[in-house]
């Protein structure tokens, strides 16, 4: 029989592709963690009613759900190990700020707190 465990953080993989200067169609790959803060129940369902959108939403109200997006993500990052950069706000800002890593970093924050299948190749 399984027995309660409380978790507070969790760690999960991230596999950027980022597009290799002057090659067309070519990627370099950089694996690393990230280690998310778990989020309070009603913290999450709240965030999940206040960034679903109706399919006739205007681009506005999607910029600013994905900028609502991207925030919460960034307040629940609490540590990585990205090889030669020390875990910062202000290269938490610099990763972030950068589309690659972002939408790397989100989609994994998504899996992790969703309790998603660990899949990185």
């Amino acid at each position: 029989m399984g027995q309660f465990v409380e978790v507070n953080e969790i760690t999960w993989p991230v596999k950027v592709k980022l597009p290799v200067k002057g090659k067309v169609n070519k990627f370099d790959i950089q694996k690393f963690n990230v280690t998310f803060h778990v989020m309070d129940p009603e913290e999450r369902d709240a965030h999940i009613a206040e960034v679903m959108l109706p399919a006739d939403a205007s681009p506005e109200d999607r910029r600013e759900a994905q900028r609502k997006g991207i925030e919460l993500v960034i307040n629940n990052v609490a540590d990585w190990d990205i090889e030669n950069l020390e875990f910062s706000d202000e290269n938490l800002e610099k990763v972030m700020n950068n589309h690659f890593y972002r939408e790397a970093i989100m989609a994994a924050h998504i899996a992790a707190q969703n309790g998603g299948e660990l899949k990185i190749s």
